[in-house]
């Protein structure tokens, strides 16, 4: 009896701190948007909140919120991150080396970088949206801030899964964008199938 009240205990813990994250996340998510005449801008505005509900609802367990599984939907979930930064990245060196947004985005489309159809990329505007500049760094502070919500969840998931006993999770930055990695001690009793269960989650995500 006592073990299980214990076990259910951590459990409680976890989806306390777990919820705790998602409720960040969503508020970072909510903060995006701006005002903006350009059918461009809100198109994009539109995939990125549609991109984040999505993580959102990756990132909420139906059941008991078991760290191997969190920890299992916290990569693939980054791993989707991280392809959206790539494309974000290039999008802000073309429009800063003076190419347009929307013929960018067009042509993204077309090479398959974007989903989002080249019929509602119009650079339609009064004057009053923000510099796409502007709007982009806007964009890539919310991707950030999303990151580091995902990467916190998957460090306090392998901190507390059985599975990964001996695995320390590293935080880090690179080029100002949160990465995670994993250090194998000693301690790990099965390194082979923790490898095997890193590599899945991320393949899930691509």
């Amino acid at each position: 009896m006592t073990a299980a009240i214990a076990t259910a205990s951590k459990h409680d813990a976890i989806g306390c701190n777990h919820q705790r994250m998602l409720d960040e996340m969503a508020k970072s998510a909510d903060a995006m948007r701006v005002d903006t005449s350009c059918s461009t801008q809100q198109a994009l505005q539109d995939d990125y909140q549609s991109f984040f509900n999505e993580l959102l609802n990756e990132l909420s367990p139906s059941g008991e919120y078991e760290p191997h599984e969190l920890m299992r939907r916290g990569l693939s979930a980054f791993s989707k991150v991280e392809a959206k930064a790539f494309v974000l990245t290039n999008l802000m060196e073309a429009v800063k080396s003076g190419k347009s947004l929307t013929d960018t985005m067009v042509q993204y489309h077309k090479i398959g970088l974007t989903d989002i159809p080249p019929e509602s990329l119009q650079p339609t505007a009064d004057g009053t949206q923000p510099k796409n500049g502007t709007f982009l760094r806007g964009l890539w502070k919310t991707l950030k801030a999303v990151a580091g919500t995902i990467v916190g969840i998957i460090a306090n998931a392998c901190k507390t899964g059985a599975q990964m006993t001996g695995v320390t999770p590293i935080i880090g930055v690179a080029a100002g964008f949160p990465t995670i990695s994993f250090e194998i001690g000693p301690k790990a009793t099965d390194v082979n199938q923790i490898w095997q269960n890193i590599r899945a989650a991320f393949a899930s995500g691509t």
